[in-house]
């Protein structure tokens, strides 16, 4: 290799390494609950209603770089935090820093920011970061001071940054939602003044996660019976006892014209037999269990 192609080399690999450094940090400094949430493992599809273009325009960061807020808003588990940290993620790949918090955390560190005296501190850090995530508000029960904390955080960010904020309460409970309407509607005049509104829903992730659960236990449930053939059940102890298949019934002309008289369990005229006992009946000891058995069974 030549000298200058080895140096050029040598200088990529170390803007990688540091790029990887970067993001590396960035992302715990984010400190995202989930962070393999990505929009490549979003479904769009689950529900369509959703606006697709306004997330991928999202996901480009411009409305970080334009200091444009944004609304997620939808019953709980329509994927709101989901998108809220892979755009997140997304933005760190642009160049940015994030930080996010669950409402209710956000306010915890607040307060105790206050208790230390470090207040104005911590709020004039936060009016630094290009894009601040606030989670999940009105999840949990807040503190009464919620509002007024959450408007002075918006009115520092007001213009100067963006914060995106998800919530499954409708704007127009947010007045009772944080128990002070005044500071509320100071805040939505904020916030929706240059905010991208997306509403998210109808339909809830943890619903569609169990129907698949449903349709798999199915589905086995179908596979393990076709594969079981003639399968009883132990009435004692509900565990599968195979049997062998029934005889095919033979004509008269195969029996030479002979008809034969019918099979009978215990001479009582019955022409199915009882289910054999499952291995744990066998097992145990036969003057107790086997006898529970047998009465349940209907057999003497």
């Amino acid at each position: 290799m030549a000298p200058l192609d080895l140096v050029s080399a040598l200088v990529a690999d170390e803007r990688r390494r540091r790029q990887d450094r970067l993001l590396e940090r960035r992302h715990k400094l984010a400190r995202f609950r989930d962070p393999e949430r990505s929009l490549d493992t979003f479904d769009c599809d689950f529900n369509k209603k959703m606006n697709r273009a306004l997330v991928y325009e999202l996901a480009t960061a411009r409305f970080v770089a334009q200091r444009e807020d944004v609304l997620f808003l939808g019953p709980p588990g329509t994927g709101k935090s989901h998108l809220a940290q892979a755009i997140g993620r997304a933005a760190i790949l642009q160049g940015y820093r994030v930080v996010y918090r669950e409402a209710h955390t956000q306010l915890e560190e607040l307060a105790e920011a206050t208790l230390a005296g470090t207040r104005k501190d911590y709020l004039a850090e936060l009016a630094t970061v290009p894009l601040l995530i606030i989670d999940d508000l009105g999840m949990r029960k807040l503190a009464h001071t919620a509002a007024e904390d959450l408007l002075e955080l918006v009115m520092r960010r007001y213009e100067r940054a963006s914060t995106l904020l998800t919530s499954n309460r409708p704007v127009d409970d947010w007045g009772k939602l944080l128990r002070d309407t005044a500071a509320v509607t100071a805040l939505l005049d904020r916030l929706r003044h240059h905010a991208h509104v997306l509403k998210c829903g109808p339909r809830s992730w943890q619903t569609k996660v169990q129907t698949d659960l449903r349709t798999d236990e199915g589905t086995k449930e179908n596979s393990l019976v076709s594969a079981a053939g003639n399968c009883r059940f132990c009435p004692v102890h509900k565990l599968p006892v195979f049997t062998c298949p029934p005889r095919q019934v033979r004509s008269l002309a195969e029996d030479g014209g002979v008809p034969r008289a019918p099979l009978t369990a215990r001479g009582r005229g019955t022409t199915s037999p009882p289910p054999p006992p499952c291995l744990s009946c066998v097992s145990v000891d036969p003057s107790t269990e086997h006898d529970r058995f047998s009465r349940v069974a209907g057999t003497d």
